[in-house]
């Protein structure tokens, strides 16, 4: 109810509500790590399981262009449907399954 409110009221939808609560759930908890040392010289690698995330993440870091997100969809498995895959169209009635069986009884 609350993503419909905000977006009735306010005009942001689901998506923008989305990363912006995930985004600012993920900055501090990165911001948490040692990722704030201002006498760091090493490069930092963050790992984020949302794309969207991670391409919203490097506003919020200056200078931004020092900021380089890779790696986006590499590698990434497509969901599968889960379960026996249907033959055929469509399933089958059981009338229609009889009469395959039966026409294939020598």
């Amino acid at each position: 109810m609350d993503i419909r409110f905000l977006e009735a009221v306010l005009g942001i939808d689901a998506h923008d509500q989305r990363i912006a609560r995930t985004g600012y759930g993920v900055y501090q908890s990165l911001m948490r790590l040692s990722l704030r040392d201002p006498t760091s010289k090493r490069d930092v690698i963050l790992v984020v399981m949302d794309k969207d995330v991670a391409e919203w993440l490097p506003q919020w870091f200056s200078p931004s262009t020092q900021v380089v997100v890779e790696g986006v969809d590499a590698g990434v498995a497509r969901k599968r449907r889960h379960g026996r895959p249907t033959i055929g169209a469509r399933p089958m009635t059981d009338a229609e399954r009889k009469r395959r069986q039966r026409c294939a009884l020598p």
